[in-house]
């Protein structure tokens, strides 16, 4: 499944963090790594040419990259390196197209869990690769305590919805549950009902509706459990959100089952739709304990709505 992994990398403590963790990953995986740093042009003084200031950029970043060509070989890992300056559009975009380019198969880099204003105004160069990518993106939160003993994911949970989505994190945790090897451990969070008083909206039975969602969540996991047949070690796990929101359930149970790492799916919203409906996976990763994988959907994908609804809705994690 995965091969050859892009490891963007800048001389931060949490994207060195990242890169020795996703370094223990390649090992494990058998996979090769690919290095790459990303450098912006500065403002040109009148002492200086654009040229001179380029050349030591790229100088710079070379010698920077050559020292982890070493851990790389203390790990055993085969491994690459590639110094450029981020392209018209952006660190992201460029990150996301070089990954291409260089046909890997998975990124693996540092988040900032900016929240509230700071994440509008800041953003993040991680939170924006995953929605420029169409690769996987294993994303390692600011605030993890690096420790001495290497990454490791011998468990595996994956939270799934029944959209296609979930679907292709279900895919990817397969394959991935075969490589390593690890068990997996396949969440579904029922929400809550929601309880509309609107005097315009019609009555609806919520004790049907609640029973509904529970069903749901049933033929989810039976879905589930249909394509992960060939996996010998997995649980299947049902749960109600009981009030909190659904990214909290996920991040509470990967802590009482000890997950060591969480597959998710995303539709990728960006701009406006993004702050304005949020994300499940962005707001796992940005508090998960462990790592965060998020695979990217082929298309946006409607929720599967309970019969006592009938209304059109559009759902995204």
């Amino acid at each position: 499944m995965f091969t050859k992994i892009c490891i963007p990398i800048t001389n931060e403590p949490l994207s060195i963090y990242a890169a020795r963790a996703a370094l223990d990953f390649a090992h494990k995986l058998g996979a090769n790594a690919v290095f790459v740093s990303v450098f912006t042009m500065p403002i040109i003084y009148r002492s200086q040419t654009e040229e001179d200031v380029r050349l030591e950029l790229q100088l710079s970043t070379e010698a920077f990259l050559e020292t982890w060509l070493e851990f790389a070989e203390h790990r055993s890992v085969p491994a690459t390196t590639l110094a450029l300056e981020a392209r018209s559009s952006s660190v992201a975009q460029t990150i996301a197209e070089v990954a291409l380019e260089e046909h890997c198969d998975l990124i693996a880099m540092g988040t900032h869990a900016y929240e509230g204003i700071n994440r509008i105004l800041l953003g993040s160069v991680a939170e924006a690769v995953t929605r420029h990518s169409s690769l996987p993106v294993m994303l390692f939160r600011d605030g993890l305590v690096p420790t001495a003993k290497p990454f490791d994911c011998d468990r595996i949970l994956v939270a799934v919805d029944g959209s296609q989505a979930t679907g292709e994190a279900l895919d990817v945790t397969r394959a991935l549950a075969k490589q390593l090897p690890a068990s997996i451990q396949v969440l579904h969070v029922v929400p809550d009902v929601p309880m509309n008083y609107d005097s315009f909206m019609p009555a609806i039975d919520y004790s049907d509706l609640a029973t509904d969602y529970m069903n749901e969540g049933k033929h989810v996991l039976k879905n589930a459990e249909a394509k992960l047949e060939d996996i010998s070690s997995k649980e299947f796990i049902l749960e109600s959100a009981k009030g909190k929101r659904i990214a909290d359930k996920i991040l509470e149970i990967a802590k009482t089952h000890h997950a060591e790492l969480i597959v998710l799916g995303t539709h990728g919203y960006g701009g406006f739709e993004r702050i304005l409906l949020g994300s499940v996976a962005q707001a796992v990763a940005h508090h998960a304990h462990v790592p965060v994988l998020l695979t990217r959907g082929v298309e946006r994908a409607k929720t599967v709505v309970p019969k006592a609804m009938n209304v059109a809705l559009t759902t995204k994690v």
